[in-house]
């Protein structure tokens, strides 16, 4: 993941984060062990605006956003997203988006959710 000038390469395999220049030349790499936990899901979000990274962590419907430290690879709750199952996850400006359908009807049409974090 390209945030500002820095290059963010989450090599999960090794368990660490790679960082980057961004003539690709290695600065750091972070120790992480989050992706270790049954409950997270292999996708990393970022925001291009405030230089952030985020992971997902599930609680059967519930889906719990994390933020990753890019200093350090600890993880802190930002969030978690009360509408279940939500698709398309986006994260911009500070500002959460997803798209949701109620399950009360299957008929419902899909609506576009926004939360500050």
């Amino acid at each position: 993941k390209l945030l500002n000038d820095t290059i963010y390469y989450f090599n999960h395999l090794n368990s660490q984060i790679d960082i980057y220049s961004d003539s690709i030349l290695m600065v750091d790499n972070i120790e992480i062990d989050y992706h270790k936990k049954d409950d997270w899901m292999p996708i990393i979000l970022t925001d291009l605006q405030k230089n952030k990274a985020y992971t997902i962590f599930t609680f059967g419907t519930i889906y719990s956003l994390k933020e990753i430290n890019l200093q350090d690879g600890t993880i802190k709750e930002v969030t978690k997203i009360k509408k279940p199952f939500p698709q398309k996850i986006k994260i911009n400006n500070g500002h959460l988006y997803f798209l949701y359908k109620e399950t009360s009807s299957i008929w419902d049409k899909i609506k576009l959710h926004q939360e500050e974090l």
